[in-house]
């Protein structure tokens, strides 16, 4: 095919001029025109081919087209302030058409098949020059006839690194048209926009050989769209993705994929209310339990309502309240965007409760004679108002320490209980019991217990007796006395011995003797043994401290 020369075409309105002498014109360029160049300037004006320009005053746009191809713009005053300013576009000069004619930019794919008989094959970016009124080019040069057009048609292709137009025939009524092809562009996805539930996903087709397009989310499945796609009902935070393809009557072009991530659940404040459950309360506190909130990552309360809120967790505990005293307020839950709506809660606490003494009341020691008994107690606390006393179960009787009791028989044992009491009750009784010494001549019977030694009967311990008593003694052990008789002796001796005889496994016995009346006042030695058969062995002793007897006034 042969080539000519591409010159630049001006477009409607527009006039050139080819420099062929020294550059003269006004017009400043980036690059100064030289001989080859060409500027083009507006048709109500003329330019000779040194460049200077004739026009009415006015401003101007002038290109300057490099003899190397490149177009430099700039905006020209003709008149008072005449002179010119760079524009800020230098572009690669392009093949402009002629009238009746247009031009398409071979892209990507292009039907190379078209140009085979060309000495030079185009590539990506090249124009093709066709006429518009005979044939149609696509940028995939995809060749139809107009209104059946079945001629020759003449397309010039520009190549843009040598500026020369290679010349061609087409063979209309020999057309491979785009008829019976599936379309042939590319889909281009363009921005998606999307939030945590939707995505709009917008997309171009730059070729006229779809009818339509079509969408698929698992490429199996297809449905026809218009752009932008609409997805919603997704789930936040996870990927999806899809496929858009083109469609015509002979079928579907090749799908381009997409895929993006929704956004992040949006963070609203709560909607809903705690529950406030059962509250439990006293005289002086209350206990508020309350439910979980859905959207709430804490809650608060407040007891002034509204104006301050602390924060708090399940139940809300208030302490220090005055008894029977009603109080109120409320709980919310909130979030990082803000507070939900709150509950309100009230209650009355109770009435302060009944507080009888609850300290601990002593007796001391109790100082008896043959008809009195004076005992006194002690309290460890300020909570009673009073304390009473009763004896063998008889009716309470008030009392300031000591208790005085008189008019007693002698040698008599009385149970004697005591308590503290104030306006809300009775503290705790205690008991014990006091007996009355035996009167001048009558013997009286003293109990003492001994506790028990480690594998054998009790160590050495004292008490006391008195000239003329009777004494028993409660002896706790842990001997096998089996076949063994017990024996209590005091020396001096107190006549015969008292003895006992005991049952196996027995962990107690009783001992009882008289004191002669003629034993002398002095710490004395007792002993007890155990006799098994002719041997006697002492097993515990220890001192026996001997006083007159008590007499009476």
């Amino acid at each position: 095919m042969p080539t000519v020369a591409a010159t630049w075409g001006p477009g409607s309105g527009r006039d050139y001029v080819d420099i062929t002498t020294t550059y003269a014109g006004e017009a400043t360029f980036p690059t100064t025109p030289v001989v080859g160049s060409q500027i083009e300037f507006p048709d109500t004006g003329t330019m000779d081919n040194a460049g200077v320009l004739t026009i009415a005053d006015g401003t101007y746009t002038l290109y300057h087209i490099t003899p190397g191809g490149q177009m430099e713009a700039v905006s020209y005053t003709q008149g008072e302030g005449s002179g010119s300013e760079p524009g800020d576009v230098t572009v690669t000069a392009q093949w402009l058409p002629g009238p009746g004619r247009d031009y398409a930019v071979l892209a990507s794919g292009f039907d190379a098949t078209v140009f085979e008989f060309f000495e030079k094959q185009p590539t990506v970016g090249w124009q093709v020059d066709y006429d518009a009124t005979e044939i149609t080019f696509s940028n995939l040069a995809l060749i139809e006839p107009v209104n059946d057009f079945e001629g020759v048609s003449v397309i010039y292709v520009y190549d843009p690194e040598t500026s020369l137009l290679h010349y061609g025939e087409i063979d209309a009524s020999q057309l491979q048209t785009a008829a019976g092809q599936v379309p042939q562009g590319t889909v281009v996805v363009g921005t998606i926009t999307k939030d945590h539930e939707s995505a709009s996903i917008p997309f171009t087709y730059a070729e006229s050989d779809a009818d339509s397009f079509e969408h698929s989310t698992n490429g199996t499945d297809w449905t026809t769209v218009t752009s932008p796609i609409s997805r919603t009902g997704l789930d936040a935070e996870t990927a999806y993705s899809g496929q858009i393809r083109a469609v015509n009557a002979t079928g579907a072009g090749t799908p381009v994929s997409y895929n993006f991530t929704t956004d992040a659940e949006p963070v609203t404040a709560p909607t809903d209310a705690p529950v406030i459950g059962t509250i439990t309360k006293d005289h002086e506190s209350a206990s508020i339990p309350f439910g979980a909130v859905t959207g709430a990552t804490a809650y608060e309360y407040s007891t002034d309502s509204g104006s301050t809120w602390t924060d708090v967790t399940s139940p809300l505990v208030l302490s220090s309240l005055t008894a029977e005293t009603a109080y109120s307020g409320q709980i919310r839950g909130y979030n990082s965007a803000g507070p939900g709506p709150s509950a309100t809660y009230s209650f009355t606490t109770d009435a302060e409760p009944l507080m009888p003494p609850s300290g601990t009341l002593s007796f001391g020691a109790a100082s008896v004679t043959t008809t009195t008994i004076s005992l006194p107690t002690s309290y460890d606390a300020a909570d009673a108002d009073s304390f009473e006393y009763r004896v063998d179960d008889g009716a309470w009787t008030t009392y300031t320490s000591p208790i005085t009791l008189s008019g007693l028989n002698s040698e008599t044992t009385y149970a004697i209980d005591a308590k503290p009491v104030n306006a809300d009750g009775d503290g705790t009784i205690i008991s014990t019991t006091v007996t009355t010494l035996a009167a001048s001549g009558a013997p009286l019977e003293r109990q003492y217990t001994l506790a028990a030694g480690i594998d054998s009967l009790p160590q050495a311990q004292q008490f006391t007796i008195y000239q003329g008593e009777r004494v028993r003694f409660i002896i706790d052990h842990d001997m096998d006395l089996t076949d063994r008789t017990m024996i209590l002796r005091i020396a001096p001796a107190l006549g015969s011995p008292a003895k006992v005889s005991v049952n196996a496994n027995d962990s107690q016995f009783l001992i009882t003797s008289a004191i002669s009346e003629e034993m002398s006042p002095a710490n004395k030695v007792w002993q007890i043994l155990v006799k098994q058969g002719d041997e006697r062995v002492v097993v515990a002793d220890g001192t026996a401290v001997v006083k007159q007897r008590i007499k009476e006034q």
